[in-house]
């Protein structure tokens, strides 16, 4: 009969007698049983002590064979490894500051009750696959918390939410899961507080489940083919750690940079705030943000920088934002405008092409205004096009090129002012030098054709965002003098 969590088994304990008991752990070794035989709890049921409907370890205990239990058990501080499978059916475990240790698969099914994975500040590391299915819980709230599958984790789980809210998930294999019950709005797995996931495996790694909703997803796996993720996922902070991943599809998130993201690959976000607060990201790939309905997508520079080495596309509800004059925007591919929305938080920073430009929309969906400049400094010819240059225009538009022969406007271009930049070699000081003083410090250039030493303008012996800012401070006309010039 299946023993349930709050009833009482009235059994008189097994007594095993142990030639020598010299570790510290108790051992587990029934006489004919082998490593594919499976053992019942009730056959370990004495290592335990029984109350309030759980059973509580009393001791360190290794299983040397497969094991099923159906009971509620808490670890108590103490660890339990299991030298095979673990089954655990109709039952619930609270590692409660202790480790369990399963060298083969973690099955976790339920037919009858909700079954509980609590980690409870304790470790659960799995050498096989983390199976769950049906009504399953796993259970990660504390710091402390930890989790290490070394194979597959496997779900198939029902009507209940996950409660991953702190500690660390670490995962080798791969990530397969799905629910019998998903609303359109309803993330199977919703991460959040200061939980952690991290792919770490040794070679390619699979991501199918959708959909699933990360707080932080950290990757760690430094193999050729990397991390492939071949469905729409949300994540609230991503660190690639220049880790290669497939083409990243990332929804209904708001991603908030704390540090430099790399992404070695192309990336689209659907439904969702990307906020670089102050940091860089750079796409290796192509960028398509998109937004759907009343769900807007918007793209805050909010001081840092976006290096897009593909195309830069923006579609439907989606908006560029650039309103800090340290805003730059970088892209060395084309940028597609098909947006529906009027975009008038374009004001400061540099928005800086290479490729081509085309807005097609009948809306201003990019309207320049303030300081916002607009540079166009591709090495080929250039072609720009407005679908309605009456109501769009840029407000500051620098050409690194003769604009006779480097450039072709499909349309009646509209700009507030028109800069051609230094063509001639005349050593002044202006904003094209703004420009390439920026790309040196983010690494997309390795010289200055002046000479490094034109660079360091306060004498620190580096180059770096002080001279920058002493540079734009200079052009801006605040100062009338570096500070390298004053201390000799």
């Amino acid at each position: 009969m299946m023993k349930k969590c709050l009833k009482e088994v009235v059994k008189k304990p097994k007594v095993f007698i142990f030639v020598s008991i010299i570790s510290v752990f108790f051992l587990l070794n029934i006489s004919g049983i082998s490593a594919e035989s499976m053992v019942t709890f009730s056959e370990i049921e004495h290592y335990f002590e029984f109350e309030g409907g759980k059973y509580y370890l009393k001791s360190d205990l290794t299983v040397n064979s497969n094991i099923e239990v159906n009971q509620c058990i808490v670890l108590n501080g103490y660890n339990i490894v299991v030298k095979g499978n673990l089954s655990l059916e109709d039952g619930s475990i609270d590692l409660n500051s202790g480790t369990l240790k399963v060298e083969g698969i973690l099955n976790v099914s339920s037919r009858d009750e909700v079954c509980i994975v609590d980690i409870n500040g304790g470790s659960l590391i799995v050498e096989g696959n983390f199976e769950l299915y049906g009504d399953v819980i796993l259970k990660m709230t504390n710091k402390d918390d930890y989790v290490l599958i070394e194979g597959d984790f496997l779900f198939r789980i029902s009507r209940v939410k996950q409660q991953l809210d702190a500690g660390v998930f670490e995962l080798k294999g791969n990530l397969k899961g799905s629910s019998h019950f998903v609303l359109w709005d309803y993330w199977i797995i919703e991460a959040s507080g200061t939980h952690k996931f991290l792919l770490s495996g040794d070679e390619k790694q699979t991501i199918s489940v959708f959909p699933i909703k990360f707080n932080i997803l950290e990757f760690k796996n430094t193999s050729e083919e990397g991390i492939h993720i071949g469905v729409f996922f949300g994540s609230n902070e991503l660190k690639s750690n220049g880790c290669f991943t497939s083409e990243l599809n990332i929804e209904r998130t708001k991603l908030v940079l704390n540090e430099d993201l790399t992404i070695r690959n192309s990336v689209n976000f659907k439904k969702s705030l990307i906020d670089l607060n102050g940091n860089m990201l750079k796409v290796e790939g192509g960028l398509k943000v998109e937004g759907y309905h009343y769900d807007n997508s918007i793209v805050d520079i909010n001081g840092g920088s976006l290096i897009v080495e593909g195309n830069f596309k923006l579609y439907e509800n989606s908006i560029l934002k650039m309103t800090n004059e340290e805003d730059y925007v970088l892209i060395e591919g084309d940028f597609l405008l098909e947006t529906i929305f009027d975009n008038d938080q374009l004001s400061g920073g540099i928005f800086e092409l290479q490729g081509d430009f085309f807005q097609k929309s009948t809306l201003s969906s990019f309207k320049g205004s303030e300081t916002h400049k607009v540079i166009l400094s591709g090495n080929d010819v250039q072609y720009v096009k407005f679908s309605n240059p009456e109501i769009v225009n840029f407000n500051i538009l620098e050409l690194t090129k003769e604009l006779e022969t480097g450039y072709v406007f499909l349309s009646d271009p509209f700009w507030n002012q028109l800069k051609e930049g230094d063509l001639n070699g005349d050593k002044k000081i202006n904003s094209a030098d703004l420009v390439l003083l920026r790309r040196y410090i983010l690494e997309i250039i390795d010289d200055i054709p002046a000479g490094l030493e034109t660079a360091d303008l306060n004498g620190d012996g580096k180059i770096d965002s002080l001279d920058y800012f002493t540079l734009k401070r200079f052009v801006l006309g605040i100062i009338k003098e570096f500070p390298v010039n004053q201390s000799n």
